[in-house]
């Protein structure tokens, strides 16, 4: 009996972190109203790594580009929420730390005494992207409450990518792609709206 057999290892770790602060304003100022909420969430990622049994096992944490299925070393989420019953105003950060082009380059760029290149440490003299922050606003209003008519319904608009930052450009052999950055890490949509 002959039969496919899958027997790679995958493997994935991290650390999460995570605060959240909470405070009406009025402790800080008697005249002020309305409550403030601070978060932060930062990702730090450690390995990515998959073993077929047959290449040498590769950790693709850090690869930022599109041709990877890795994730960034650092990813962060910010945020600040005031909210003075009808209004909620929130502002928040999305970002990720610089990388490399891949996990077969050697992760130092080598520019004269270079050691030789082999299949799976390649020798490149540049092997950095940038990283990113994007800067996302909302506004809400409270236009009706449940505890009086029954039914909640809120207003907002919504602004994502406020200072439009352009993703890194990023060197890459697949010319289906205008943006040569990896989407899926980095905001190559630009400023957008909403609202509802």
């Amino acid at each position: 009996t002959s039969r496919p057999t899958n027997f790679v290892a995958q493997v994935v770790r991290g650390i999460d972190f995570e605060a959240t602060y909470t405070t009406p304003l009025d402790n800080i100022v008697s005249s002020w109203g309305g409550n403030l909420t601070v978060r932060a969430l930062v990702t730090r990622n450690l390995e990515q790594s998959t073993n077929d049994g047959f290449n040498p096992q590769q950790d693709q944490v850090g690869c930022n580009t599109s041709t990877c299925t890795g994730t960034p070393y650092w990813k962060y989420y910010v945020s600040a929420n005031y909210s003075f019953d009808p209004v909620s105003v929130s502002f928040t950060g999305r970002g990720i730390s610089a990388g490399n082009y891949g996990p077969t380059y050697r992760r130092d760029a080598c520019t004269s005494g270079c050691p030789v290149s082999t299949l799976f440490q390649q020798t490149i003299d540049y092997n950095h992207i940038d990283g990113q922050w994007v800067f996302d606003a909302n506004i809400t209003f409270k236009l009706m409450h449940k505890a009086e008519s029954g039914v909640d319904l809120d207003a907002f608009f919504t602004i994502s990518d406020i200072l439009n930052p352009a993703p890194p450009v990023v060197a890459n052999i697949n010319t289906e792609y205008w943006y040569r950055s990896n989407c899926l890490l980095y905001e190559c949509l630009g400023r957008s709206f909403r609202g509802g």
